[in-house]
């Protein structure tokens, strides 16, 4: 399944976006380790943006509890949901055309005109790159490998989008390749400055067997940066 998120404001431009958003299971990640990033803070010019299947918006923090469903425990197992292990840690794998990586903390990237991370000290900014970037479009992308327990499963992440560009900007969740959320410029949820709690069924991958969770963005910075802030992402799973 996947959740469009649908873009009522933001600025000129073309292309993805938008979102219907229904819900999914409450309830979210993690903190882990430490970390250091290269330069998102740089400029005025950074900042990221997302939406697909089911989702919810709501500012609270993801809890780390497991909840019941379906007649079963659901387990958080994703590691390191909180970005906490920084960027020099191994619980994801993340690259970024202009910066090396976007996991960041507020000391080496400022906070993009948002609050940083949800919580903790580091989280995900995928964008970030202005006008003047080495590298145009900006590609950032974090994702991990998770086995998933046959029956139902739920993601959960904690979003931010408190600059945007243009409609041409975007976020995508993907599983396996596969698109389960969106999101881009021209969202109604750009110009926030509080995080909001999405929730994606995604129990149509929940086999038992190896998938890979990726967050893949791409800027193109026609006037100014965009930036999609990601932070305790929680898979929820029968155990």
């Amino acid at each position: 399944m996947m959740t469009d998120v649908s873009a009522t404001s933001g600025s000129d431009g073309s292309t993805t976006g938008a979102a219907d958003a229904s819900s999914g299971a409450d309830s979210s990640a993690a903190d882990a380790g430490s970390s250091t990033n290269t330069s998102n803070s740089a400029a005025a010019d950074a900042s990221p943006s997302s939406a697909t299947t089911s989702s919810t918006t709501s500012s609270t923090t993801n809890s780390t509890a497991s909840s019941s469903g379906g007649g079963c425990t659901m387990v958080d197992i994703i590691v390191d949901g909180g970005f906490e292990q920084g960027p020099q840690g191994n619980a994801w794998t993340s690259s970024s055309s202009n910066f090396g990586t976007p996991i960041c903390d507020v000391a080496s990237c400022g906070n993009g005109g948002g609050s940083g991370p949800n919580t903790g000290s580091y989280w995900s900014w995928i964008g970030g790159a202005g006008p003047s970037a080495n590298t145009l479009p900006e590609v950032g992308t974090v994702s991990q490998s998770v086995i998933i327990p046959m029956g139902m499963a739920t993601l959960q992440f904690q979003l931010q989008l408190p600059l945007c560009d243009t409609q041409l900007d975007y976020l995508e969740v993907r599983l396996d390749g596969q698109v389960v959320f969106t999101v881009d410029g021209g969202s109604s949820l750009c110009g926030q400055a509080s995080y909001s709690l999405q929730s994606v069924d995604v129990s149509s991958f929940a086999d038992g067997n190896s998938h890979t969770l990726q967050f893949y963005g791409e800027t193109f910075a026609l006037l100014v940066a965009t930036n999609f802030m990601v932070d305790d992402v929680a898979l929820f799973a029968c155990q």
